[in-house]
């Protein structure tokens, strides 16, 4: 065969399996154990923060009823899945839905020793805090717990502005294929995609400003000495500084999704 001829046929034939749909993974086939004992076994359709669907298998294939069951009335599933496991993994793919109150922890501070995990009465006399468990944040740009986004918005102190008989002000953005997006001021805050224009910050939905990691919004930290002799006088009120939160009973979403 000539050389160029078998190029050519692999090409095609790899342009071929390129271009063939990659055959998604079949559901599993799981069983369901009851809390009162009985189960269901079936082709697993869906597992949600509320219950589990499965659709039932007839004579060894998936052609049965659908039926969905509660957590609450789960005991075990025999590949292993958990309610616990379903919040977790939806907390990561949901970011929009964890509670406001933890961050999606399910814990929060203490308020009796302020997350220190010490005893509030023994830090009256801590040269440090002076009694008060806490210290101001430390990160250099931090305003009361807040700071600047890093993502690149649309914002009137940049770039190039200017008004039109509208009144409004008015800036060019690159777009793709070397054309150009005009954006008005009533954007400010979104940021400019090149293929769609302009589009809500993902991370801090046109704030502008985010909660400082460091100190997670608080614009304070925990005091150094307060939380080292921790080990000594521990708080009796919390687990090394850390309570339940109560607006999501300790889940860390919203506490709607689960009701």
């Amino acid at each position: 065969m000539h050389v160029r001829t078998l190029l050519i046929l692999v090409a095609v034939a790899l342009i071929t399996i390129a271009a063939t749909p990659a055959t998604p993974p079949k559901p599993p086939v799981i069983t369901i154990t009851k809390s009162d004992g009985t189960t269901v076994r079936g082709q697993l359709d869906t597992a949600d923060l509320k219950s589990v669907s499965v659709t039932q298998l007839v004579k060894g294939k998936p052609e049965g009823e659908k039926a969905t069951i509660a957590w609450a009335d789960i005991k075990s599933i025999s590949n292993g899945m958990t309610r616990q496991r379903v919040i977790d993994q939806w907390k990561k793919d949901h970011v929009e839905d964890r509670c406001a109150d933890c961050k999606g922890e399910g814990k929060v501070a203490c308020p009796s020793c302020k997350g220190t995990g010490r005893d509030h009465a023994s830090a009256k006399d801590c040269p440090t805090c002076h009694g008060e468990e806490t210290i101001p944040c430390t990160t250099p740009k931090c305003d009361h717990g807040k700071i600047k986004c890093p993502k690149p918005h649309i914002r009137l102190e940049e770039g190039t502005w200017y008004k039109k008989p509208d009144g409004k002000m008015w800036r060019k953005f690159p777009g793709a294929n070397g054309g150009q997006w005009e954006i008005s001021e009533g954007h400010v805050g979104q940021i400019a995609d090149p293929e769609k224009g302009p589009i809500p910050c993902p991370l801090c939905g046109g704030a502008m400003t985010i909660d400082d990691p460091k100190c997670h919004g608080t614009g304070t930290l925990l005091c150094p000495d307060c939380t080292k002799l921790a080990a000594t006088n521990k708080c009796a009120d919390c687990d090394k500084g850390k309570v339940a939160c109560k607006t999501c009973n300790g889940v860390g979403l919203k506490p709607e999704l689960l009701n």
